[in-house]
């Protein structure tokens, strides 16, 4: 049995740990409030408390709190490399390769000179600086292709965080330097794989740098191949089958370790893999903002802090600091990057201030040069001087790129097509339901309510691999005869066939089943529509004045609803739910509009599901006539302001409905009772969509007299669409 951790060693690794967040935190903090990247804080931290400062300060402290111990430094190591990893992780997470497709020419040309004239001149300056500061003078070659390699890589993170806070993401400028970011960054890490699986091999000749190029590219290839189908199959298996808390994070880590261990076994560094991981997990439609938004929880309050503060903690400016060739190295970084961005972006056809600011932006460095830097020292091809100029390069361009991107973009005008992107941004910032990947939950008792809800949704997800329609089956808790319990289940079956035939007749294939044993009520469907559900639907009894949606059962449901709530239910008439997929005529759809909240989330839906379906929409607005008005005692002036807000409703609906290409009719009229039009008006629609409200009356579900009136007399199938509180 090898030997326990010494407690000693332990209480230490915890002040170390203590005090290193406490600091990084802190000046993180400090940084922030100053306009400059926490990471600036975080690593100054470490350089602080290490012996470029405490060390000089108060030596016996400094040695105190970080002894000379190989396992006292290993532990803290540990913790570093985790924080690289997940930062990794996170960079692959957010990296969309799918802009290298739509890379403009000024895009392509900054990222192709952004990258080339950093590495010709990192070549340049690895060749021409002195002896001492490599670590084998003999292995100048790799020394030589790791620093251009360091010099030529832009910080992702950093940049989108600073084009976000300057609201420059939707500016033609923020969009080029994001394009060709990406593009850089997807090379640099290529390149600092294969040296780091040169390093490995411990020296550079054609065979060792065919090997290294050899499996680089046949992880990839098999990353984004098989890979990806087995991680997107395994985060689906996640999301629909693992009921446990925070299911899908645990998987998320798991697949980043298995690819940082993959590449570590063949010779690429961790590192590496978690990126790849990264882009590959971010292709899943399951992977929601929540998740991500877990995992980067947990690093930016605890692992990238601790790998900073670490990084700055193994700088020795007061001893190892070679004054010359840090300048010469900062001065090099800098005017490459920014030379070399800057006139392949003027190559690409831009103007000389757009062309600056795209230099400006590429030119941090931040968080990937410390990743760089801390590779190149655990693979011993940087000194520690050289180490402390990397460092001190990331500190420099990270503090510049903010106030540069300030002052260049002064001198440009917004463009009319950036006007009309926020425009777009705006209307997209709005849509109800995502536009790929939905995930449906259909609760189910087996009877026919969940069939035709079934029939209505089925077409939203039809031909979308990453949608799914999952049939929430709750298995009462009570005992059965053997024979009974055998019936239920081929009941079940066959109603689970059913709704598979619905689907799959619909052009949608992913239904699946989903069975829990416990009590049958709104707590246990509400505790599964929290695990990150876009819709919720529900099939509801047959028309009643009393409970026109299914009483006390939707009541409790549509009053705490973590999702947008779908109830379907059939009409007063003889009309059927629209047949999707069979020689039909276009569904016709009627959607009453007011301008309300409630209400232009039924119009969204409309729109949707009209896409799909091939549908029509009738957008209805009716104006209470003046006599019933007055009488009811209202003030003209509010009747105004309803009339412009449904009006300007129905303008965005024509503008939605152009941009899905389906037909949609805008009607107004003018009633005495605005529920009786609407009865008259759903009398040639195949389905009616209304909005509405769950309001607490009377101990049961009440949605409005106007809404409830329309709901009981209603001659179509009726779909009410009610919004979380």
């Amino acid at each position: 049995m090898p030997p326990a951790l010494p407690e000693h060693t332990l209480l230490l690794f915890l002040l170390q740990l203590a005090l290193l967040l406490t600091a990084a935190r802190g000046l993180g903090e400090l940084a922030q409030r100053y306009g400059q990247p926490p990471v600036i804080g975080e690593l100054t931290a470490g350089i602080l408390l290490g012996p470029s400062c405490l060390g000089v300060l108060a030596p016996g402290l400094h040695g105190a709190l970080f002894p000379r111990d190989a396992l006292q430094f290993q532990l803290l190591e540990v913790i570093a490399w985790l924080g690289m990893v997940v930062l990794l992780l996170m960079t692959g997470l957010e990296t969309d390769l799918d802009v290298l497709r739509n890379l403009g020419r000024a895009a392509l040309y900054a990222s192709i000179l952004g990258m080339v004239v950093p590495f010709a001149s990192g070549l340049a300056l690895g060749w021409a600086l002195p002896d001492r500061l490599l670590v084998d003078p003999g292995d100048r070659l790799l020394f030589t292709l790791f620093l251009a390699t360091a010099l030529s890589i832009s910080a992702i993170p950093v940049i989108a965080r600073i084009l976000i806070d300057l609201d420059l993401m939707r500016r033609n400028v923020g969009i080029v330097i994001l394009g060709a970011g990406v593009a850089e960054d997807a090379t640099g890490w290529l390149l600092l794989s294969v040296i780091a699986a040169l390093a490995a091999r411990d020296e550079v000749n054609l065979a060792t740098v065919g090997i290294a190029i050899g499996s680089t590219a046949a992880f990839v290839a098999v990353a984004y191949t098989t890979g990806s189908a087995l991680v997107l199959s395994f985060l689906r298996w996640i999301d629909d089958r693992v009921g446990v808390r925070h299911a899908m994070t645990t998987g998320v880590m798991v697949v980043t370790l298995v690819f940082g261990a993959l590449t570590q076994l063949i010779g690429i560094h961790a590192v590496f893999g978690a990126f790849v991981a990264g882009l590959v997990m971010a292709r899943s439609p399951r992977l929601r903002r929540p998740t991500v938004e877990q995992v980067e929880g947990i690093l930016l309050a605890v692992l990238a802090p601790v790998f900073f503060a670490y990084a700055g903690l193994k700088v020795d400016l007061a001893h190892g600091l070679e004054i010359g060739p840090t300048l010469a190295v900062i001065a090099v970084a800098c005017a490459s990057k920014l030379v070399g961005a800057s006139a392949g972006a003027y190559w690409g056809g831009l103007g000389s201030w757009e062309s600056l600011a795209i230099g400006s932006g590429m030119n941090a460095r931040g968080a990937m040069e410390l990743v760089v830097a801390s590779i190149g020292l655990s693979l011993g091809i940087l000194s520690a001087p050289m180490y402390a100029a990397i460092v001190l390069v990331a500190i420099a361009t990270s503090a510049m790129a903010g106030p540069l991107l300030v002052w260049t973009t002064r001198h440009i005008p917004v463009g009319a097509d950036e006007a009309e992107r926020w425009r777009a941004q705006a209307v997209r910032a709005r849509e109800l339901l995502p536009s790929h990947g939905l995930k449906v939950l259909l609760p189910t008792g087996g009877g026919h309510n969940a069939e035709r809800a079934a029939a209505l949704v089925a077409p939203l997800v039809a031909g979308d691999a990453g949608a799914s329609i999952v049939a929430f089956h709750i298995d009462r808790k009570r005992r059965r005869r053997l024979l009974g319990r055998v019936r239920a289940r081929q009941q079940l079956t066959r109603h689970i066939e059913a709704l598979r035939r619905i689907a799959s007749e619909a052009g949608a294939s992913g239904l699946t089943l989903k069975t829990e044993t416990g009590v049958s009520g709104p707590e246990t469907i509400l505790r599964e529509a929290a695990r990150g559900y876009d819709l919720l639907v529900l099939g509801a009894s047959e028309v009643a004045r009393r409970h026109p949606l299914g009483g006390e059962y939707v009541r409790a449901i549509a009053a705490q609803t973590p999702c947008p709530l779908l109830v379907v239910r059939s009409g007063a008439g003889q009309h059927q739910l629209p047949v999707v997929g069979g020689t039909t005529a276009a569904p016709r759809i009627l959607v009453p509009v007011s301008g309300s909240t409630h209400g232009r989330a039924a119009l969204d839906f409309a729109v949707r599901y009209a896409a799909c379906v091939g549908g029509t929409i009738t957008a209805l607005h009716v104006l209470e006539s003046s006599f019933a008005f007055f009488a009811r005692t209202r003030a003209a002036a509010i009747r105004t302001d309803h009339a412009h807000a449904a009006q300007a409703l129905l303008t965005a609906a024509r503008e939605r409905a152009a941009e899905a290409g389906i037909a949609i009719t805008t009607q107004t009229l003018e009633a005495a009772n605005i529920e009786r039009a609407v009865v008259r008006a759903a009398s040639d629609a195949d389905l009616l969509v209304l909005g509405a409200a769950s309001r607490p009356h009377a101990h049961r579900t009440f949605f409005g007299t106007r809404v409830e009136t329309i709901l009981a007399e209603s001659p179509c199938p009726v779909a009410v669409l009610l919004l979380p509180q």
